[in-house]
């Protein structure tokens, strides 16, 4: 199942349906909004058939589905590779510690979790400059010369100001583009050198070098930990020989069980966390973002679990409901034509 569209092909005699890579980028269809796991799932019960999940990494709820039996997941570790871990520091691109280890390799994969150059920061709003239309940390691509966002793709200038002050604007962290510029700096670019963004599923090499992929922690998810450690999996597997992680945060959980060897302990631990804190897969949750405070009608309609937020600075107020009775679905139908004028965006399992 590769699209929305394809669940719709009518097929007289389905028995199994497979789910390639759900960990990857894009598992969420955002045309329709639908969860390509869920979606699978209920066309496996609506026609019977079996399922499979075939993923390098599986994410924690599509794991849940497996330790309920409810998927089955192929599993591939062709390779077990040395792991060592380096403390970078924030200015850093490549330590000398790494620089060392690759002295004599020659095909060696470079990962960073990030395109383009660099974040931009304002000096003079003293903030990392987001996209106007949705709100993501904005990237410069020094190649384009262009700053742009990398999420809703709608916002993108060849003006590398401030959307706000116009002010000039200075480099933060890094991105690709700034690594093969650090790499060509150390070594030169060795014909047995690739660079990427994300690791691919099915190719290996010697080396595999994470330069950094900590950027994902500091988003404002419940997820951002799983997705560092699904990052980590998938890097891991694409090497044969050796795997170099630079982070920041060394002594966090996923380089942790990743170390120790013990994936599967990664899974159990974040499970229990999510139930404990009612968070899904054990709940779902809607974010209703309004122009006036509905947060006490929303308590009696929807849920009585149900957090509300002000954002002064965009004069908004955000709703995060959860709930577990389907049915919450159906009445949000009724709550957006009552509330027309006021709700300005719903989305479900936002983070």
């Amino acid at each position: 199942v590769g699209t929305f569209l394809s669940l719709l092909v009518p097929l007289p005699d389905l028995r199994l349906v497979a789910l390639i890579d759900e960990s990857s980028p894009g598992v969420k269809v955002p045309a329709v909004g639908i969860d390509l796991r869920r979606a699978v799932l209920y066309l496996s019960r609506k026609t019977g058939s079996s399922t499979i999940l075939a993923a390098p990494a599986p994410s924690v709820a599509a794991y849940y589905l497996t330790a309920k039996e409810i998927f089955t997941l192929r599993k591939e570790m062709k390779f077990k590779p040395e792991v060592k871990v380096f403390r970078r520091a924030s200015s850093e691109v490549l330590t000398e510690e790494v620089a060392r280890e690759l002295e004599r390799e020659n095909e060696v994969l470079f990962l960073v979790r990030k395109e383009g150059y660099s974040y931009v920061y304002c000096p003079r709003c003293e903030v990392v400059v987001r996209c106007p239309e949705c709100g993501t940390f904005l990237t410069l691509s020094v190649s384009k010369s262009v700053i742009y966002c990398t999420a809703c793709r709608s916002f993108r200038t060849d003006e590398v100001l401030c959307p706000e002050c116009e002010g000039n604007l200075e480099e933060m962290g890094f991105g690709i583009e700034r690594a093969v510029e650090a790499v060509e700096k150390t070594f030169g670019l060795r014909d047995g050198f690739h660079f990427g963004t994300h690791p691919p599923w099915g190719q290996t090499f010697e080396t595999v070098v994470i330069l950094s992929a900590d950027s994902v922690l500091s988003l404002p998810t419940f997820r951002a930990e799983e997705e560092f450690f699904v990052y980590l999996v998938r890097s891991y597997l694409c090497a044969r020989r050796k795997f170099l992680i630079q982070t920041t945060v060394p002594e966090i959980e996923p380089v942790r069980y990743l170390l120790e060897g013990d994936l599967e302990a990664f899974y159990v631990s974040e499970l229990e966390r999510r139930e404990k804190e009612r968070l899904p897969p054990f709940t779902r949750l809607l974010l209703i973002r309004s122009r006036e405070d509905i947060g006490g009608y929303l308590r009696r309609v929807l849920s009585p679990d149900v957090r509300t937020l002000y954002r002064e600075g965009e004069g908004v107020y955000d709703h995060l409901v959860r709930f577990r009775d389907r049915t919450v679905l159906i009445r949000v139908a009724d709550l957006k034509r009552r509330f027309r004028g006021d709700i300005i965006e719903v989305r479900l399992d936002p983070f």
